[in-house]
Protein backbone atom coordinates (compact mmCIF):
# COMPACT_ATOMS: atom_id res chain seq x y z
CA UNK A 1 0.00 0.00 0.00
CA UNK A 2 1.57 3.24 -1.03
CA UNK A 3 1.57 5.66 1.85
CA UNK A 4 1.43 10.18 0.90
CA UNK A 5 3.56 12.36 2.96
CA UNK A 6 1.94 15.30 4.27
CA UNK A 7 3.23 18.32 5.63
CA UNK A 8 0.92 20.48 7.50
CA UNK A 9 1.72 24.20 8.22
CA UNK A 10 -0.26 25.07 11.31
CA UNK A 11 -0.79 27.47 14.63
CA UNK A 12 -0.32 23.53 17.10
CA UNK A 13 0.69 25.79 19.62
CA UNK A 14 -0.41 29.62 21.17
CA UNK A 15 -3.79 30.73 22.57
CA UNK A 16 -6.58 29.04 22.06
CA UNK A 17 -8.56 29.70 19.17
CA UNK A 18 -11.00 27.47 17.14
CA UNK A 19 -8.22 27.25 14.29
CA UNK A 20 -5.65 25.36 16.43
CA UNK A 21 -8.40 23.61 18.28
CA UNK A 22 -9.72 22.28 14.52
CA UNK A 23 -6.01 21.04 13.47
CA UNK A 24 -5.14 19.56 16.40
CA UNK A 25 -8.03 17.40 16.10
CA UNK A 26 -7.07 16.80 12.38
CA UNK A 27 -4.23 15.56 13.25
CA UNK A 28 -5.04 13.05 16.06
CA UNK A 29 -7.31 11.91 14.11
CA UNK A 30 -5.30 11.45 10.98
CA UNK A 31 -2.22 9.35 12.65
CA UNK A 32 -4.88 7.08 12.94
CA UNK A 33 -4.70 6.71 8.85
CA UNK A 34 -2.08 4.23 7.52
CA UNK A 35 -2.18 5.33 4.22
CA UNK A 36 -0.96 9.11 5.38
CA UNK A 37 2.10 10.00 6.47
CA UNK A 38 2.63 13.39 8.15
CA UNK A 39 4.99 16.01 9.34
CA UNK A 40 3.84 19.23 11.57
CA UNK A 41 5.34 22.12 11.36
CA UNK A 42 4.32 24.85 14.03
CA UNK A 43 3.31 28.35 12.59
CA UNK A 44 2.47 30.01 15.89
CA UNK A 45 3.18 33.66 16.42
CA UNK A 46 0.69 34.83 18.25
CA UNK A 47 0.86 37.41 21.41
CA UNK A 48 4.43 37.20 20.69
CA UNK A 49 6.78 40.51 20.78
CA UNK A 50 8.21 41.63 17.35
CA UNK A 51 11.79 40.54 18.04
CA UNK A 52 10.15 36.98 19.18
CA UNK A 53 7.95 36.99 16.09
CA UNK A 54 10.86 38.09 13.98
CA UNK A 55 13.05 35.29 15.25
CA UNK A 56 10.67 32.36 15.31
CA UNK A 57 9.69 33.29 11.89
CA UNK A 58 13.46 32.68 10.85
CA UNK A 59 13.70 29.56 12.42
CA UNK A 60 10.23 28.30 10.66
CA UNK A 61 11.65 29.15 7.42
CA UNK A 62 15.13 27.28 7.86
CA UNK A 63 12.98 24.10 9.23
CA UNK A 64 10.43 24.53 6.52
CA UNK A 65 13.12 24.80 3.31
CA UNK A 66 14.86 21.62 5.79
CA UNK A 67 11.82 19.75 5.66
CA UNK A 68 10.86 19.62 2.43
CA UNK A 69 14.19 18.62 1.23
CA UNK A 70 14.54 15.68 3.93
CA UNK A 71 11.10 14.52 4.44
CA UNK A 72 9.62 14.98 0.72
CA UNK A 73 6.39 15.72 0.96
CA UNK A 74 3.81 15.01 -1.56
CA UNK A 75 1.46 17.48 -0.62
CA UNK A 76 1.74 20.79 1.43
CA UNK A 77 -1.62 21.62 3.46
CA UNK A 78 -1.47 25.07 4.97
CA UNK A 79 -4.07 26.97 7.25
CA UNK A 80 -3.98 30.29 5.58
CA UNK A 81 -3.32 33.34 8.00
CA UNK A 82 -5.75 36.27 7.86
CA UNK A 83 -2.99 39.18 9.13
CA UNK A 84 -0.95 40.84 6.36
CA UNK A 85 2.08 39.72 8.02
CA UNK A 86 0.49 36.28 7.65
CA UNK A 87 -0.35 36.81 3.82
CA UNK A 88 3.72 37.35 3.17
CA UNK A 89 4.76 34.18 5.08
CA UNK A 90 2.31 32.39 3.57
CA UNK A 91 2.90 33.78 -0.11
CA UNK A 92 6.75 32.53 0.82
CA UNK A 93 5.39 29.15 1.77
CA UNK A 94 3.08 28.57 -1.20
CA UNK A 95 5.83 30.08 -3.91
CA UNK A 96 8.62 27.25 -2.81
CA UNK A 97 5.99 24.47 -2.36
CA UNK A 98 5.35 25.46 -6.53
CA UNK A 99 9.09 25.86 -6.43
CA UNK A 100 9.79 22.38 -5.82
CA UNK A 101 6.61 21.21 -7.32
CA UNK A 102 4.18 20.04 -4.46
CA UNK A 103 0.46 19.99 -4.28
CA UNK A 104 -0.51 23.13 -2.51
CA UNK A 105 -3.96 22.71 0.02
CA UNK A 106 -4.89 25.77 1.89
CA UNK A 107 -7.77 26.23 4.42
CA UNK A 108 -9.19 29.06 5.80
CA UNK A 109 -10.61 29.11 8.95
CA UNK A 110 -11.89 32.10 9.29
CA UNK A 111 -14.65 34.55 7.54
CA UNK A 112 -12.90 37.97 6.43
CA UNK A 113 -10.40 37.45 3.46
CA UNK A 114 -12.28 38.70 0.80
CA UNK A 115 -10.92 42.13 1.34
CA UNK A 116 -7.53 41.24 0.27
CA UNK A 117 -8.70 39.48 -3.14
CA UNK A 118 -9.88 42.68 -4.45
CA UNK A 119 -8.28 44.28 -7.36
CA UNK A 120 -7.16 47.47 -5.16
CA UNK A 121 -3.57 48.19 -5.95
CA UNK A 122 -1.91 47.43 -2.44
CA UNK A 123 1.55 45.03 -2.15
CA UNK A 124 -0.56 42.54 -0.02
CA UNK A 125 -3.96 42.42 -2.03
CA UNK A 126 -1.49 42.16 -5.54
CA UNK A 127 0.50 39.50 -3.66
CA UNK A 128 -2.73 37.24 -3.08
CA UNK A 129 -4.10 37.91 -6.19
CA UNK A 130 -0.92 36.52 -7.94
CA UNK A 131 0.27 34.02 -5.59
CA UNK A 132 -2.91 32.54 -3.81
CA UNK A 133 -4.45 32.16 -7.42
CA UNK A 134 -1.88 29.71 -8.05
CA UNK A 135 -2.84 27.31 -4.74
CA UNK A 136 -4.36 23.69 -6.19
CA UNK A 137 -7.24 23.68 -3.73
CA UNK A 138 -8.82 25.76 -1.01
CA UNK A 139 -11.05 24.71 1.64
CA UNK A 140 -13.36 26.88 3.50
CA UNK A 141 -15.54 26.45 6.42
CA UNK A 142 -18.79 27.20 4.80
CA UNK A 143 -21.23 27.83 1.58
CA UNK A 144 -21.88 31.12 2.53
CA UNK A 145 -18.03 32.01 2.50
CA UNK A 146 -17.46 31.18 -1.47
CA UNK A 147 -16.92 34.38 -1.93
CA UNK A 148 -13.72 34.62 0.06
CA UNK A 149 -11.74 33.51 -3.16
CA UNK A 150 -14.16 33.23 -6.35
CA UNK A 151 -12.24 36.76 -7.14
CA UNK A 152 -9.16 34.72 -8.52
CA UNK A 153 -9.75 31.04 -8.67
CA UNK A 154 -12.76 29.14 -10.60
CA UNK A 155 -15.36 27.49 -7.86
CA UNK A 156 -14.27 24.47 -8.91
CA UNK A 157 -11.05 24.56 -6.87
CA UNK A 158 -13.05 25.87 -3.62
CA UNK A 159 -14.55 23.27 -1.53
CA UNK A 160 -16.66 23.46 1.45
CA UNK A 161 -15.79 21.38 4.87
CA UNK A 162 -17.41 22.12 7.75
CA UNK A 163 -15.48 22.55 10.83
CA UNK A 164 -16.09 20.26 14.18
CA UNK A 165 -15.62 19.98 17.74
CA UNK A 166 -14.53 17.34 20.15
CA UNK A 167 -18.04 16.42 20.69
CA UNK A 168 -17.56 13.19 22.42
CA UNK A 169 -16.57 14.37 25.87
CA UNK A 170 -20.17 15.32 26.26
CA UNK A 171 -22.90 13.14 27.78
CA UNK A 172 -25.99 14.57 26.53
CA UNK A 173 -28.20 12.40 28.84
CA UNK A 174 -27.18 14.71 31.62
CA UNK A 175 -30.66 16.66 32.59
CA UNK A 176 -30.64 20.16 31.10
CA UNK A 177 -31.78 22.89 33.83
CA UNK A 178 -35.65 23.36 33.14
CA UNK A 179 -36.50 26.91 31.96
CA UNK A 180 -39.70 27.05 33.69
CA UNK A 181 -38.31 26.83 37.53
CA UNK A 182 -34.82 27.93 36.91
CA UNK A 183 -33.35 31.80 35.92
CA UNK A 184 -32.67 31.81 32.26
CA UNK A 185 -28.72 30.47 32.01
CA UNK A 186 -27.03 32.71 29.19
CA UNK A 187 -23.66 31.28 28.43
CA UNK A 188 -20.64 32.97 26.26
CA UNK A 189 -17.57 31.28 25.34
CA UNK A 190 -14.98 32.51 23.39
CA UNK A 191 -11.69 34.33 23.42
CA UNK A 192 -13.20 38.30 24.69
CA UNK A 193 -12.69 41.02 22.66
CA UNK A 194 -14.65 43.84 21.49
CA UNK A 195 -15.70 42.21 17.50
CA UNK A 196 -17.25 39.19 19.25
CA UNK A 197 -19.90 42.27 20.71
CA UNK A 198 -19.71 41.23 24.45
CA UNK A 199 -20.36 44.91 25.16
CA UNK A 200 -23.97 45.20 23.42
CA UNK A 201 -24.46 41.51 25.19
CA UNK A 202 -23.73 42.98 28.71
CA UNK A 203 -26.46 46.23 27.92
CA UNK A 204 -28.92 43.89 26.23
CA UNK A 205 -28.33 42.33 29.62
CA UNK A 206 -29.16 45.19 31.60
CA UNK A 207 -32.68 45.80 29.83
CA UNK A 208 -33.76 42.47 30.78
CA UNK A 209 -33.43 43.16 34.45
CA UNK A 210 -35.18 46.12 33.56
CA UNK A 211 -38.34 44.25 32.63
CA UNK A 212 -37.81 41.89 35.81
CA UNK A 213 -36.83 38.63 33.76
CA UNK A 214 -35.03 36.91 36.00
CA UNK A 215 -31.57 35.65 34.44
CA UNK A 216 -27.76 34.22 35.17
CA UNK A 217 -25.06 34.99 32.79
CA UNK A 218 -21.39 33.49 33.05
CA UNK A 219 -19.08 34.42 30.30
CA UNK A 220 -15.67 32.68 29.93
CA UNK A 221 -12.25 32.93 27.65
CA UNK A 222 -9.03 35.00 27.29
CA UNK A 223 -9.49 38.67 27.43
CA UNK A 224 -7.51 39.19 23.93
CA UNK A 225 -6.35 42.96 22.55
CA UNK A 226 -8.49 43.91 19.75
CA UNK A 227 -7.66 47.08 17.90
CA UNK A 228 -7.32 50.27 19.64
CA UNK A 229 -8.48 48.16 22.64
CA UNK A 230 -5.72 46.88 25.14
CA UNK A 231 -6.61 43.76 27.22
CA UNK A 232 -6.82 46.31 30.40
CA UNK A 233 -9.15 48.90 28.62
CA UNK A 234 -11.60 45.86 27.14
CA UNK A 235 -11.40 44.33 31.22
CA UNK A 236 -12.61 48.16 32.42
CA UNK A 237 -15.27 48.49 30.50
CA UNK A 238 -16.71 45.24 30.97
CA UNK A 239 -16.87 45.85 34.49
CA UNK A 240 -18.06 49.22 33.96
CA UNK A 241 -20.81 48.61 32.22
CA UNK A 242 -21.72 45.61 34.48
CA UNK A 243 -21.28 48.28 37.44
CA UNK A 244 -23.45 51.18 36.30
CA UNK A 245 -26.54 48.51 34.92
CA UNK A 246 -26.43 47.05 38.74
CA UNK A 247 -26.19 43.52 37.24
CA UNK A 248 -23.25 42.70 39.32
CA UNK A 249 -25.45 39.93 40.68
CA UNK A 250 -26.53 38.41 37.89
CA UNK A 251 -22.98 37.93 36.23
CA UNK A 252 -20.09 35.21 36.34
CA UNK A 253 -16.97 36.36 35.24
CA UNK A 254 -14.34 32.92 34.74
CA UNK A 255 -11.66 33.53 32.52
CA UNK A 256 -9.73 30.60 30.83
CA UNK A 257 -11.75 27.74 31.48
CA UNK A 258 -11.14 23.99 30.82
CA UNK A 259 -12.38 21.05 28.72
CA UNK A 260 -14.31 19.95 31.62
CA UNK A 261 -15.24 23.13 33.23
CA UNK A 262 -16.79 24.36 29.56
CA UNK A 263 -19.26 21.33 29.15
CA UNK A 264 -20.41 21.15 32.60
CA UNK A 265 -21.08 25.42 32.10
CA UNK A 266 -23.01 24.54 28.86
CA UNK A 267 -24.70 21.51 30.23
CA UNK A 268 -26.37 24.17 32.72
CA UNK A 269 -27.38 26.49 30.16
CA UNK A 270 -30.11 27.48 28.64
CA UNK A 271 -28.94 29.68 25.66
CA UNK A 272 -25.60 30.44 23.92
CA UNK A 273 -24.95 34.05 22.81
CA UNK A 274 -21.93 35.09 20.10
CA UNK A 275 -23.40 38.55 19.08
CA UNK A 276 -20.01 39.24 16.71
CA UNK A 277 -19.21 42.13 14.60
CA UNK A 278 -17.08 41.01 11.93
CA UNK A 279 -17.18 38.05 9.37
CA UNK A 280 -16.68 34.50 11.47
CA UNK A 281 -15.59 31.23 9.76
CA UNK A 282 -17.71 28.64 11.58
CA UNK A 283 -17.02 29.02 15.54
CA UNK A 284 -16.46 25.97 17.20
CA UNK A 285 -17.52 27.91 20.70
CA UNK A 286 -20.82 27.88 18.43
CA UNK A 287 -20.72 24.08 17.71
CA UNK A 288 -19.96 23.07 21.29
CA UNK A 289 -23.10 25.24 22.22
CA UNK A 290 -25.39 23.38 19.60
CA UNK A 291 -23.88 19.55 20.43
CA UNK A 292 -24.80 20.49 24.04
CA UNK A 293 -28.27 21.14 23.38
CA UNK A 294 -28.11 24.82 23.32
CA UNK A 295 -29.71 27.36 21.37
CA UNK A 296 -27.75 29.83 19.40
CA UNK A 297 -28.92 33.64 19.64
CA UNK A 298 -25.93 35.20 16.95
CA UNK A 299 -25.63 37.81 14.00
CA UNK A 300 -25.99 37.05 10.70
CA UNK A 301 -22.09 37.08 9.59
CA UNK A 302 -19.69 35.12 7.99
CA UNK A 303 -19.98 31.36 7.83
CA UNK A 304 -22.47 31.64 10.76
CA UNK A 305 -25.22 32.51 8.82
CA UNK A 306 -25.04 28.44 7.77
CA UNK A 307 -25.23 27.42 11.40
CA UNK A 308 -28.78 28.69 11.94
CA UNK A 309 -32.34 27.51 10.96
CA UNK A 310 -33.89 30.40 12.19
CA UNK A 311 -36.63 30.41 14.71
CA UNK A 312 -35.50 25.82 15.16
CA UNK A 313 -31.93 25.87 16.57
CA UNK A 314 -32.13 29.62 17.65
CA UNK A 315 -32.44 33.04 16.49
CA UNK A 316 -30.32 35.46 14.20
CA UNK A 317 -29.98 39.11 16.42
CA UNK A 318 -29.47 42.52 14.66
CA UNK A 319 -25.53 43.73 14.58
CA UNK A 320 -24.58 45.99 17.38
CA UNK A 321 -28.61 45.87 19.06
CA UNK A 322 -28.76 45.35 22.74
CA UNK A 323 -32.40 45.94 21.80
CA UNK A 324 -32.78 43.15 19.76
CA UNK A 325 -30.96 40.65 21.72
CA UNK A 326 -32.78 41.48 25.18
CA UNK A 327 -35.99 40.75 23.03
CA UNK A 328 -35.00 37.65 21.89
CA UNK A 329 -34.05 36.73 25.58
CA UNK A 330 -36.96 37.28 26.66
CA UNK A 331 -38.79 35.62 23.65
CA UNK A 332 -36.78 32.58 24.63
CA UNK A 333 -37.07 33.00 28.61
CA UNK A 334 -41.20 33.17 28.23
CA UNK A 335 -41.60 30.26 26.20
CA UNK A 336 -40.50 27.08 27.57
CA UNK A 337 -41.51 24.60 25.06
CA UNK A 338 -40.19 26.41 22.10
CA UNK A 339 -36.58 25.64 24.51
CA UNK A 340 -37.12 22.21 24.77
CA UNK A 341 -37.79 21.69 21.34
CA UNK A 342 -34.85 23.74 19.84
CA UNK A 343 -32.58 22.27 22.61
CA UNK A 344 -33.01 18.60 20.78
CA UNK A 345 -33.23 20.30 17.71
CA UNK A 346 -29.70 21.80 18.39
CA UNK A 347 -28.27 18.88 19.10
CA UNK A 348 -29.11 16.97 16.37
CA UNK A 349 -28.27 19.69 13.85
CA UNK A 350 -24.93 19.79 14.98
CA UNK A 351 -24.26 16.09 15.00
CA UNK A 352 -24.93 15.52 11.65
CA UNK A 353 -23.60 18.44 9.95
CA UNK A 354 -20.07 18.61 12.16
CA UNK A 355 -19.31 15.25 12.18
CA UNK A 356 -16.06 14.66 13.42
CA UNK A 357 -15.76 11.72 10.84
CA UNK A 358 -16.89 13.24 8.36
CA UNK A 359 -14.59 16.45 8.88
CA UNK A 360 -11.17 14.22 8.91
CA UNK A 361 -12.21 11.98 6.26
CA UNK A 362 -13.18 15.35 4.04
CA UNK A 363 -10.12 16.53 4.01
CA UNK A 364 -8.69 13.07 3.62
CA UNK A 365 -10.27 12.81 0.37
CA UNK A 366 -9.05 16.12 -1.30
CA UNK A 367 -5.75 15.87 0.38
CA UNK A 368 -5.55 12.74 -1.65
CA UNK A 369 -7.37 13.60 -4.64
CA UNK A 370 -5.59 13.93 -8.06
Amino acid sequence: MSVIRILIIAPITGPITGENKAINIYIQQVKKNKSISIVVLDRSTEMLSLKKVILKNIIFVLKYIFYINTKNPQVIYILLGQKRRAIIRDSFIILLAMLYGKKIIAHLHGGDFKKYTTKEKTIVNQLVRSVYSRINKIIILSESLMGQFSNIMPLSRIFVVHNTCEYYHFNYRATKPNLIYSPLEIVFISNVLPRKGLFDLLLALIILSKRSIAFNFTFAGNIIPDGDYSDRNINFKIHDIIRKGGIEKNIQILGPISEKQKWQLLRKAHVFVIPSLYNEGEPISLIEAQCAGCPILATKVGGIRDMIVDGLNGYFIKKQSPDDIAQKLEMISRNPSWYLKASHFSRQHALKKYNIYNYVNNINHLLLMQ
